[in-house]
């Protein structure tokens, strides 16, 4: 399971990302965790959860299993590496690494079923129904996985982020320019 965080949203300057991955069995024990921040160039929460994709590969021997909550990756894989990597896409350098360690199109991963969606930020209630965008319904597994990783995601962005201080220092100089225009 992969996810990413992005804090200070309102100025780009001050924004921090971060991920999260964990690593669970087919049965649901949970194997392994961990959390980071992806390199400065990644500024939103999607491509801090594309940046933790690109470590879950890298660290891999083989292509593993992934579950996202960020559908806007699959769609992007879908299109295929061509779609992905062009010069004027925001998170080239992402897919390009995700490219050349999966040695193959990125969109036989979503095809094959190793990269899939899952729902983020549902209530207990919704385990065991049917998800929007596939037949499989939330298990508990997914449920309990995408809110553990969701924690680890804030956690990385929080190594990196700003103190308190300096988002109240950019609020304040926001308001004093509104008060003398």
């Amino acid at each position: 399971y992969t996810d990413g965080s992005m804090t200070g949203g309102i100025w780009r300057q001050l924004r921090a990302t971060g991920f999260g991955i964990v690593v669970v069995s087919e049965s649901g024990e949970l194997l392994g965790y961990g959390f980071g921040a992806p390199p400065s160039r990644v500024i939103t929460a999607a491509g801090a959860e594309l940046w933790a994709v690109h470590i879950a590969i890298a660290m891999c021997p083989f292509p593993p299993k992934i579950k996202t909550d960020c559908l806007s990756i699959l769609t992007s894989a879908r299109a295929g590496n061509a779609a992905v990597i062009g010069h004027q896409k925001m998170h080239a350098r992402t897919w390009n690494s995700i490219t050349a360690a999966l040695d193959d199109d990125v969109s036989t991963m979503v095809e094959s079923g190793l990269w899939q969606w899952v729902p983020a930020h549902l209530s207990i209630k919704a385990v065991g129904h049917a998800t929007a965008h596939n037949r499989n319904r939330l298990t508990i597994i997914d449920w309990r996985a995408n809110r553990i990783v969701d924690a680890l995601a804030k956690n990385g962005a929080a190594t990196v982020s700003n103190d308190a201080s300096t988002s109240d220092l950019a609020t304040s100089a926001e308001a004093l320019v509104k008060h003398r225009l």
